[in-house]
């Protein structure tokens, strides 16, 4: 794996007495305390909230911790809620150099080499209680950790992560670039799981978790069968039905990373998404379908219209559909008026038109959708970038694109909504600028 898109929160309990032993300590962080750690050394290091064992330099290894931290202000500002206790990290850059004495867990050696990151659930007994810790074993690769120390926020805060899609989906998205108005970043691997998949349904998305269910089955199997032994469950009881899960899994994250894109940015649905989050990890029995019922038609529509016009810098927020504007047809020989922003995808004009039935438009204004070409009319300018753009919705379906000018009558290709739109590539309508009026009328 090259990054952390196969993280796993793994919820099944193990006793793990040692432990409070091996990162027994408190205070504040301890990196001036230790010397310049040589190449694969392990050492401990300590800040607000994290504690990390590892065999980063310490000058990698502070930065990490300050990553970690980042990240922790960032997802408890997003649930409100601050982390319970501090989390323990172990983060392996050369895992062969480390002793089976020194990893928390029999399927360390697999999870931090072949799965790349996990956040497990333990119950560390002492003499006197039992408590329950999140512990996060990560590879040293950017950004796995950092998706791990989400899961255990989660898990130690608020004692559940929800259901898969929704926690892998904002694991991701909360370390890859929660910042919307850069567009979609899309890390490397799930641009190409996107792009090389056959399309999932929003349905499918929702109801995933087989694949990393049977994974966890295998890391079962394979504990059972080594119980008793010397040491940790070794590298080479990873197989080839586990490569092809694992291959599974990274598909289903890298649509869930998607899901929750179009969900927390575009805001048609932005607070019924946040509001099933502090469900989920409250303990509520909530579901997808209860919340986004009543919006179930738009939501689909918008989804697959993602789908399709995803790319680098698209943006869900300008992208949202105008749902609630009040629709009316045109009548009489009074202009009807609508203004139409370039920084937006379609925009609703309000008005309902009829099949074959022809209508004139006069659009004035300039607008730019090329900084580097300066304002243009509704007419645009090469590939008619900037150029007035109208589509056709019935029943939830788009008709063909009509491009349309400064002036000029256009006949409907159906019976529907009208929306408008200014011209241009679908990732790069965030450095768009001005909008136009648009006058239309029935055609004399």
């Amino acid at each position: 794996m090259k990054d952390s898109l196969a993280g796993l929160y793994l919820s099944r309990c193990v006793v793990l007495g040692t432990l409070c032993a091996v990162l027994a300590g408190s205070g504040p962080r301890l990196a001036a305390e230790t010397s310049a750690a040589k190449v694969g050394a392990r050492q401990y290091l300590r800040s607000t909230n994290v504690s990390l064992y590892t065999d980063l330099s310490t000058l990698e290894a502070n930065a990490l911790l300050e990553r970690l931290e980042a990240t922790l202000d960032l997802v408890s500002a997003y649930w409100k809620r601050p982390l319970r206790g501090t989390i323990q990290c172990y983060v392996a850059e050369h895992l062969d150099n480390w002793h089976d004495r020194e990893l928390p867990h029999p399927m360390a050696r697999i999870l931090i080499g072949r799965v790349g990151g996990a956040a497990i659930a333990v119950r560390v007994v002492d003499a006197e209680k039992e408590s329950h810790k999140i512990v996060v074993l990560a590879a040293a690769r950017p950004g796995v950790a950092e998706h791990e120390v989400v899961h255990a926020y989660c898990g130690q805060t608020f004692g559940t992560t929800g259901p898969l899609w929704y926690r892998e989906g904002m694991a991701q998205m909360l370390t890859s670039g929660h910042d919307v108005t850069h567009g979609l970043v899309f890390p490397a691997e799930i641009q190409e799981c996107l792009t090389a998949d056959k399309k999932q349904s929003l349905a499918t998305v929702v109801q995933s978790g087989q694949n990393v269910q049977q994974l966890c089955d295998s890391f079962d199997d394979k504990t059972t069968a080594h119980d008793g032994l010397v040491g940790l469950v070794p590298d080479s009881a990873w197989n080839e039905a586990d490569i092809q899960s694992l291959e599974d899994i990274k598909h289903t994250y890298a649509w869930s990373w998607l899901t929750c894109q179009l969900l927390e940015h575009n805001p048609n649905y932005r607070n019924r998404f946040q509001t099933l989050g502090r469900d989920y990890l409250v303990g509520r029995k909530e579901t997808f379908s209860k919340h986004f019922s009543p919006v179930a038609r738009e939501l689909l529509f918008e989804y697959e219209f993602t789908v399709a016009h995803m790319t680098p810098g698209y943006r869900v927020d300008l992208c949202a559909w105008d749902w609630g504007k009040r629709i009316r047809r045109l009548t009489g020989n009074r202009p009807y008026r609508v203004r139409v922003d370039a920084a937006r995808g379609y925009q609703a004009s309000g008005l309902v038109v009829t099949a074959g039935e022809s209508y004139d438009y006069k659009a004035t204004g300039s607008w730019t959708a090329d900084a580097r070409d300066g304002a243009t009319s509704a007419d645009g300018r090469s590939q008619d970038r900037g150029r007035l753009e109208a589509v056709v919705m019935r029943d939830y379906q788009l008709s063909d694109p009509i491009l349309l000018g400064c002036q000029g009558t256009f006949s409907a290709p159906g019976d529907g909504h009208l929306y408008l739109r200014c011209h241009d590539h679908w990732g790069q309508l965030s450095d768009n600028d001005g909008s136009i009026v648009v006058a239309l009328t029935p055609a004399k």
